[in-house]
């Protein structure tokens, strides 16, 4: 059996394993966020050993984290896949490597270069190993911070565009590759309206590699909602548009817009279920996975920051159905 059969036969094994909507709906109705974790936990949710919520979310991720490295069929989606974390734990490094403060406790183990190797690469400015798109992020880091002159949004936007950079160029001729795309569009779009048109933020901010040019994604910063809403009307991207206009008019964060951005690759993967691929069905079941995490995070402690069930539920992103 091929590496990459094999890795769609065990994907799919261990989607049996996942927590279902009916769970999940019992979780929201509980009293407690308390009350949620257990049913979670009940579920096989934290493996058995976690007591908290902080360690079942950390045991679950790490336990992704392996699963990939050790199953996953090829190496660009291994890279996709995990690649997110080196990112965040290179700009956290780089940042307390000059403000000089102690990030031990914000780093993760889930990436593909462990905590400690990333930390000699940042503290010897030694970039050879790491990814040319990472390693240039790095290096315009150190001459900011060199030059006085860094700022904390723009050193995270340096890591951002890095990081979708990277991915997109992963992504050519890969299983994911619309996914990405689909993704910068949808990032493009949050961050135009979020700028309250400030067109000279959104270039700044703009990220290449999407299907949605600049102009177009201006035009959303500037104009009223109705116009925004007739210009993608026929567009492939309408679905996602409304979401975030959606909350654009109940002037509310972008929760159905983020849930959405978040959410496509499930949808695009699972309405195509019985005829995906063995390296898609890998693929899906490690969104699936992500996916749990997140919405037994976002129950829990909604519930117990006393947030209202029906915005709770509005947070949740698409879930495994059998």
């Amino acid at each position: 059996m091929s590496d990459k059969l094999f890795s769609g036969v065990l994907a799919a094994a261990q989607q049996a394993k996942l927590l279902r909507g009916e769970r999940l709906t019992r979780m929201l109705e509980s009293e407690s966020g308390e009350e949620a974790l257990k049913i979670a936990f009940e579920g096989g949710f934290g493996g058995g050993t976690a007591t908290t919520l902080e360690q079942a979310v950390l045991f679950e991720r790490n336990a992704l984290a392996d699963f990939i490295r050790v199953n996953c069929p090829t190496e660009k989606l291994k890279q996709y896949l995990l690649c997110r974390y080196d990112f965040l734990n290179a700009e956290t490094l780089v940042k307390a490597k000059y403000v000089h403060f102690d990030c031990e406790g914000a780093l993760s183990e889930c990436g593909t270069v462990p905590s400690k190797l990333m930390k000699e690469y940042v503290d010897n400015s030694d970039y050879g190993a790491l990814p040319k798109e990472l390693a240039d992020a790095l290096k315009n880091a150190d001459v900011a911070y060199g030059e006085n002159k860094a700022d904390g949004y723009e050193i995270n936007n340096l890591f951002v565009k890095a990081y979708y950079a990277y991915i997109k160029r992963l992504a050519k001729f890969g299983c994911f590759s619309f996914d990405v795309k689909q993704r910068i569009d949808s990032v493009n779009l949050m961050t135009a309206v979020r700028v309250d048109g400030d067109v000279e933020a959104l270039k700044n901010s703009f990220i290449e590699g999407g299907t949605i040019p600049f102009e177009r994604v201006k035009a959303v910063a500037v104009q009223d909602a109705e116009k925004t809403e007739k210009d993608f009307l026929f567009d492939k991207s309408r679905e996602f548009v409304d979401a975030l206009l959606t909350d654009v008019r109940a002037r509310r964060p972008l929760i159905a817009a983020e849930n959405a951005a978040d959410s496509n690759a499930v949808r695009r993967l699972s309405d195509k279920r019985l005829d995906l691929k063995p390296i898609e069905e890998f693929y899906l079941y490690c969104l699936y996975k992500q996916t749990q995490i997140t919405n037994v995070n976002v129950i829990v402690v909604g519930l117990d920051g006393g947030v209202d069930r029906s915005e709770i539920k509005a947070r949740l992103r698409t879930s495994y159905e059998i």
